[in-house]
């Protein structure tokens, strides 16, 4: 099946629905509630989720559809945008030494997080998650070649393991821009959330994990192998979630468990096998009465 967003993620969205539907047709009785929450914004600033968590009565455990091939993740990386502005003096490119080139002095910043700051954040590791890292995701300055350019903007997406500090993570980069001014007084940069992604009520899109022992994780071990006959392997999801938040401002226990295959998400060519749908909805139902007995 082909169409925009049938992987991210309509398809877990409708056979977590279906899998509501089923139970209520089949007439068995849950001794829980069962709740779905159909939100909007993750892609940003994640408001349906954020004005969710901020409503009241929370559930006991959650599992988000995200496109996991219907293997469990038990946790992923934190992630946020920032934006470093450069300022410099802008001048005719044929008098450059009467200028400041704000691209010249974003490259001392690039050349430190290369050297520095790089090295020590991929040290950083998590058994199941892997490591920190950072992306370099646009740079652009100046104005045309015959110009010093008076600003350059760099955006960094960086993502970071549980148990790093988001205040750390703000420091580290305000270290190495106060230290590059200091060796340089011509050096002048500040940085930013991005606009896109700023959540205005402290909330940050943080890190998830779950521990393996909680029995939102053991139901849904429990159900795939019912279903396939195999053991479910834990495993961590690539990309950012609202797990992050359900997981760690609602402090519930939460996976990352939906159908298809993440790699065709945000594509012209996104899909889903038609085959994953039925077992989706079959693995959601048997976590639900399991976890609900």
């Amino acid at each position: 099946m082909y169409g925009r967003g049938v992987v991210d993620m309509k398809a877990g969205l409708a056979t977590m629905m279906m899998a509501m539907a089923a139970i209520k047709r089949a007439g068995i009785k849950l001794y829980g509630d069962l709740v779905f929450a159909g939100v909007i914004d993750e892609e940003a600033k994640s408001e349906g989720t954020r004005a969710y968590l901020q409503q009241g009565t929370l559930p006991d455990a959650a599992i988000v559809s995200e496109p996991t091939s219907m293997q469990i993740c038990i946790g992923h990386r934190g992630l946020e945008w920032f934006e470093f502005t450069f300022h410099g003096k802008t001048v005719h490119g044929g008098k450059q030494k009467e200028g400041i080139n704000a691209i010249q002095k974003s490259m001392l910043f690039i050349n430190k997080l290369e050297s520095e700051l790089i090295p020590e954040i991929e040290k950083r590791t998590n058994p199941v998650i892997g490591s920190s890292s950072m992306n370099y995701g646009l740079i652009k300055g100046g104005t045309q070649p015959s110009t010093v350019a008076g600003e350059c903007i760099l955006q960094i997406d960086r993502r970071w393991i549980p148990g790093e500090n988001y205040q750390e993570i703000l420091r580290e980069y305000q270290q190495i821009l106060d230290e590059l001014s200091t060796q340089d007084s011509q050096f002048k940069a500040d940085f930013k959330v991005m606009d896109v992604s700023y959540m205005d009520d402290t909330y940050i899109h943080e890190a998830m994990y779950t521990d393996p022992d909680q029995e939102i994780v053991k139901a849904s071990a429990k159900a795939i192998h019912k279903l396939t006959g195999k053991d479910a392997l834990l495993g961590s999801f690539p990309a950012w979630t609202d797990g992050g938040l359900i997981n760690y401002y609602g402090k519930i226990p939460t996976i990352v468990l939906g159908p298809g295959d993440l790699s065709s998400a945000h594509s012209k060519a996104e899909n889903i096998e038609i085959s994953q749908l039925v077992p989706a909805v079959l693995i959601y139902s048997m976590i639900a009465i399991d976890y609900c007995k």
